[in-house]
């Protein structure tokens, strides 16, 4: 088992597809816990490693691995084969 924050398959994703499964799943953007939003969420121990906001450095605007929007039909077919694999395993 492994925490969300340390995925693998999420951290190759681009900001946009991580931000479609988390709302997919109803979960808050910053903790990663169902039942509540980010404008709500009371965890203190979430802080970015690169901008020091309230969320995950996986998930940052500012991480260059974030920046990458481009991607071929091979990698998109990939990634939504990927997509639909977390939707079912990760984020329960």
């Amino acid at each position: 088992a492994h925490t969300s924050e340390s995925c693998r398959e999420l951290a190759s994703m681009t900001l946009g597809t991580k931000k479609v499964i988390i709302k997919k799943k109803n979960v808050c953007f910053v903790c990663l816990k169902k039942g509540h939003r980010a404008n709500t969420c009371k965890a203190k121990y979430v802080r970015c490693l690169i901008c020091n906001n309230r969320h995950f450095s996986i998930f940052c605007p500012d991480n260059p691995k974030n920046k990458i929007d481009n991607v071929s039909n091979e990698e998109n077919h990939e990634n939504n084969i990927l997509i639909n694999y977390l939707l079912s395993n990760y984020f329960l």
